[in-house]
């Protein structure tokens, strides 16, 4: 009965062994698959590390010509506020002294009649 118990054992054993070594293979092949997927993302990962810092870089670029853009309007805008002051006082001035000169010919038009009635 002992060698029964013994070639049954061992028969146990080895069917144990087969299932375990079985099983170690799908694991070798899935861990090489992971590996490989892991290999793929990293490599990826790089490229889109460059591609982000590449936009990055353009998005930097832009913007400062747009600072440039925006600077050289506001300076065009300073000219044209200080260019509409300068033609409001060239023609200002002229109608103000026009007026007041009319208003003091018409104040001493109306003194003279006065003073000759």
């Amino acid at each position: 009965m002992t060698v029964i118990f013994a070639v049954v054992m061992a028969g146990v054993s080895l069917i144990l062994a087969i299932a375990i070594t079985l099983s170690l293979a799908k694991l070798i092949k899935i861990t090489k698959k992971l590996e490989t997927a892991v290999n793929l993302l990293a490599n990826e990962k790089s490229n889109l590390v460059k591609e982000f810092t590449s936009i990055i870089d353009k998005t930097n670029a832009d913007l400062e010509r747009y600072s440039i853009v925006i600077k050289s309007a506001e300076t065009v805008q300073e000219n044209i506020e200080s260019t509409s002051n300068a033609v409001k006082n060239i023609v200002e001035e002229p109608s103000i002294k026009i007026r007041s000169m009319k208003s003091g010919f018409t104040a001493g038009l109306r003194t003279f009649k006065a003073k000759r009635k």
